[in-house]
């Protein structure tokens, strides 16, 4: 069985992660991001000496073809109007069924119409031939009606073709943010389009249109601007193309026509789809236009060809990858979910090639790396709000781009078209503007000031039992050990553990398993953010002072720094309270979905968080329907609690329990009048009944129930609008975070298992086991002892017994103290069968059936056979019993109690038999003296204690 991190065996090397880079992100990205960057490097300063544009906006005729675009177009027509004539801007309404040629004329532009809809291009045709603008116009800027250009697109855009060689410019592409998406799916699909501009474009098509290399692949029709003295050599409505853009650039290189301009700062804004629907039909056209266009034109010796060759080959590759990885991600991870898959074919044959650490290195961490480097280049931190989803996306891609290709040689498009939902344009000052940038960095700079704060703290704390079992668990999994678990947390801790190596950076299992606790930190208080800022509109000040006192709060800090149960399901309720609090008042299907399942692996977490939800529920129904769903919520909770691990933080003392939950009583109550945060109001309430009333069993509730209060406090912060009072308000926040301060953390000194794993080694026999409790167990195995010398059961405190005899020394490193016990080596286990056979066949030695077969197994302990077989060499003894002493009962120890009954046929407690039984038990010398006698009913108990040798 595969774990995470590791495959079986294999004559083929594991796939690395770096090739699966390559493999995604592909050489093009490399290659034309280098070439990009050198044509940066050589233009710098060169700006300033540009000779005048021989070009200029007289001399430039827009041509738009409009269908249907009665929201976007009369803004789309203004922008045009304020940088060139209006009698320059010409409109071809395509079919228009609406008031698109209405809302033209009234701008005062050239407008016309066909009698029906015959496509985008052969409405670009038609206005090219009505108007005559290639007698008229030097340059023709074909536009899209949803397009909206820069002020100064002009500035940037015309230079280009003071060159005589650049017959077309592409516009830059953008998103228009100035129309937000209507729902949290939309705003996923702009953003992740918006994403998608900036990788190509910055990345590919500023290399590619670098006069010494221009091989670009498309001028896109949303702006894009031609010479004249070229369009009659390009065929526009090229019949059986379902878009024209891609055919009219391969035409400019085909027919050597020739090269492509391209500005980073000629930029160009456009409305992207924001329905799944429209998003997909987009996609479709624009992928189903590159194949068509790569099908018409056959490839020639040129540098244009070869690299059309290597892109193709490099979609190809990518949109495979990109296809398969989630499947193979999904069968390598199903043993893992369920062992009895473990031995199943597929899943093994797989891991020999690729594991679950390369699929993630390979094509996650790239993606999230792309992702840091498009906000970081657009100055937009809304990247970063979505950047698990657009690998997702991704994937949609490149299946459509793959579906699409045997389309191409399949149909024949007519290129009629339809324009996609349209958003009207904000106005100025309306609800719902972008969040400051400097106050959202600085939100987020308080969130991970929570787990800077945890991640101090953590190692001073010591471990709880219920932590210390999740980590014994995770580690027999990793190591391929008995005794995993492969629960919901011990896989989320297995797989971080796993993929981020935190065993190899730290001495300690239990610091490397916190880590995971300050991530989930991290995540839960940005999640809280996101909820506040971008879910509740609250004002930054707010959000950011009840963030800070999070993390002032010392009770707060202990809660969160568990690596147990804990910590992730607090991650989880967070992101789902910052999912569903937004999707409830939009009334989002899609946000709705996420933040439902992201409540469900909250609730697999920590499977107590399911009665949370049923009590606010009951509180919002009818009392027929209330009565029922409270009562259930009971009856879980008795049930939960008694499955739940006693004692979660039990660094938290009981003053600091009483601080957190009285805080969130008070902040709970007044937050119920504001019906923005009465729901979670609820919950918190809910949380803290629950809490207290369970004891240290709900301190796996308390995570949860610590950030939902501070997210309360911040709506209370928030609804203070008068100056005076949200001043005052901050004022007795900040001394309340200072006096919390004063409830520290406790402070637990820290073990040193490596120095008790070498003294172990030292100073005991190969043949000793070790009885560890839970946490030291993994610990022991960490620092360097083997598996066969620890064993994972025990008292509660660690236990090795040091010495022989009854001089035994007893060992201390920090709060561990130390004992060994014997295991008997296999020339000891014959020793004592062997004799115990002979033994057994003793005439003199009476015994019962048990004794019989207990010497004649070899399971007593061979001083006691010694002991037996002198007695009986000169007297005949009756032996009741052999037992092992009770510290070992069920470990398998051999057994050294020997329990004697009778004496030459007299009992123990005779004289002359007890005479007897003194003489010959003080004769005998170490080893074989025992340690104690005890006369009882039953006869003289003799015992040994453990030693070196048995």
């Amino acid at each position: 069985m595969t774990r995470w991190g590791r495959t079986a065996p294999s004559v083929f090397p594991v796939i690395p992660w770096w090739l699966l880079v390559v493999a995604v992100l592909g050489v093009n990205f490399t290659l034309w991001g280098t070439i990009g960057l050198l044509r940066a490097l050589t233009s710098r300063g060169r700006a300033d000496t540009q000779p005048p544009t021989r070009l200029t906006v007289d001399d430039v005729a827009v041509l738009m073809a409009a269908h249907n675009e009665e929201l976007v177009i009369t803004d789309s027509l203004g922008s045009v109007a304020k940088l060139l004539p209006r009698g320059n801007i010409h409109v071809v309404s395509d079919g228009s069924k609406d008031r698109t040629v209405e809302l033209a004329r009234l701008q005062g532009v050239n407008v016309i119409e066909t009698p029906s809809n015959i496509g985008k291009a052969g409405a670009l045709e038609e206005g090219i031939r009505r108007f005559g603008l290639v007698e008229k116009y030097g340059a023709v800027l074909l536009l899209d009606a949803d397009t909206r250009l820069e002020a100064d697109y002009f500035e940037h855009s015309l230079p280009l073709f003071d060159d005589d060689r650049v017959v077309a410019v592409a516009g830059c592409a953008t998103s228009d943010w100035s129309t937000p998406p209507r729902t949290t799916l939309g705003a996923l699909l702009v953003t992740h389009r918006a994403r998608v501009y900036a990788l190509t474009q910055r990345l590919l098509k500023f290399g590619q249109t670098w006069r010494p290399t221009n091989a670009t692949f498309i001028v896109p029709g949303f702006a894009s601007m031609y010479r004249t003295r070229a369009l009659p050599s390009i065929k526009i409505d090229q019949p059986g193309l379902v878009i024209e853009d891609f055919n009219m650039t391969f035409e400019v290189y085909r027919q050597r026509l020739g090269k492509v301009g391209f500005s980073l700062s000629a930029q160009a804004a456009t409305q992207d789809p924001d329905t799944f629907d429209d998003y997909l039909k987009q996609t479709r056209r624009w992928a189903l236009g590159f194949w068509q266009s790569v099908r018409r034109h056959r490839p020639r010796f040129d540098l244009f060809s070869a690299m059309l060759t290597l892109y193709v080959l490099e979609v190809l590759v990518s949109s495979l990858l990109l296809v398969v990885a989630p499947v193979l991600l999904v069968l390598v991870l199903l043993p893992e979910v369920i062992p009895e898959l473990a031995n199943w074919g597929v899943s093994a044959v797989i891991s020999e090639y690729v594991n679950a650490r390369s699929l993630l290195l390979g094509v996650l961490l790239p993606d999230l790396v792309l992702t840091v480097g498009v906000a970081l280049a657009e100055r937009r931190a809304r990247y970063l709000l979505f950047a698990p989803f657009y690998l997702p996306m991704r994937v949609i891609d490149a299946v459509t781009a793959l579906r699409t290709l045997p389309r191409a040689w399949l149909e024949h498009s007519t290129g009629r078209w339809v324009s996609p939902a349209r958003r009207k344009l904000d106005q100025p000052g309306a609800r719902g503007a972008a969040v400051p940038k400097l106050g959202a960095v600085l939100a987020g700079v308080a969130a991970l000031a929570v787990a800077l704060r945890v991640w101090l703290v953590s190692p001073t704390l010591p471990a709880s039992s219920a932590e210390q079992r999740l980590i014994d668990s995770v580690f027999a999994s990793l190591r391929d050990l008995p005794g995993g678990s492969t629960g919901i947390t011990e896989l989320q801790l297995q797989g971080y553990l796993s993929l981020t190596r935190a065993l190899e950076r730290y001495d300690s299992v239990l610091l490397a398993a916190r880590e995971l606790a300050v991530v989930a930190t991290g995540v839960a208080a940005l999640s809280a953010v996101a909820l506040l800022v971008f879910g509740l509109r609250m004002r930054l000040a707010a959000v950011g002072i009840a963030v800070l006192l999070l993390a002032f709060s010392g009770p707060s800090v202990v809660v969160l720094a568990s690596a147990g149960t804990g910590a992730l399901a607090m991650a989880w309720t967070t992101l789902a309270c910052a999912l569903l609090a937004p999707g409830l008042q939009r009334k989002d299907g899609f946000l709705l979905t996420l933040g439902g399942v992201a409540a469900l692996a909250a609730v697999l977490t920590a499977p107590i968080l399911i009665i949370p939800p049923l009590v606010v529920c009951a509180l919002r129904t009818r009392w027929y329907l209330a009565v029922p769903l409270a009562g259930l919520a009971v009856v879980l909770q008795v049930v939960l609690a008694g499955r739940m691990p006693v004692a979660v933080a039990e660094a938290l003392t009981g003053q600091q329990r009483v601080v957190l939950l009285a805080t969130a009583f008070l902040v709970a109550v007044p937050a119920l009048l504001r019906k923005e945060i009465r729901l979670l109001a609820a919950g918190v309430l809910v949380i803290a009944g629950q809490s207290a009333w369970l004891g240290e069993t709900g301190d796996v509730l308390l995570p949860a129930l610590v950030v939902l209060s501070v997210t309360l406090l911040a709506g209370l912060l928030d609804a203070v609008r008068r100056p005076a009072l949200l001043t005052h308000a901050i004022v007795v926040v900040v001394l309340v975070a200072v006096a919390g301060t004063l409830f520290v953390p406790r402070t637990g000194r820290w073990q040193d298992e490596a120095a008790l794993a070498g003294w172990i080694a030292e100073n005991t026999p190969p043949t000793t086991v070790l009885t560890a409790s839970a946490g030291v167990w993994s610990e022991l195995l960490r620092a360097g002892l083997p598996p066969d010398r620890v064993r994972r059961d025990g008292p509660a405190t660690f236990d090795v017994v040091q010495g022989s005899g009854s001089g035994a020394v007893v060992a201390r490193f920090g709060g561990y103290t130390v004992q060994y016990r014997d295991r008997p080596s296999v020339e000891d286990l014959v020793v004592r069968l062997n004799a115990g056979r002979q033994l057994a066949a003793n005439p003199r030695l009476l015994v019962t059936d048990d004794v019989r077969r207990a010497l004649h197994d070899g399971q007593v302990d061979l001083r006691a056979m010694t002991l037996l077989a002198g007695l009986s060499a000169d007297h005949e003894i009756v032996v009741a019993d052999v037992r092992t002493t009770k510290p070992e009962q069920g470990l398998g120890m051999p057994r050294r109690e020997v329990v004697l009954s009778a004496v030459d046929g007299r009992g123990v407690d005779y004289p002359a038999s007890r005479q007897v039984l003194t003489m010959w038990l003080n004769a005998q010398q170490a080893p074989f003296a025992p340690s104690s006698t005890r006369i009882t009913p039953q006869g003289a108990v003799i015992t040994w204690l453990v030693q070196e040798e048995s």
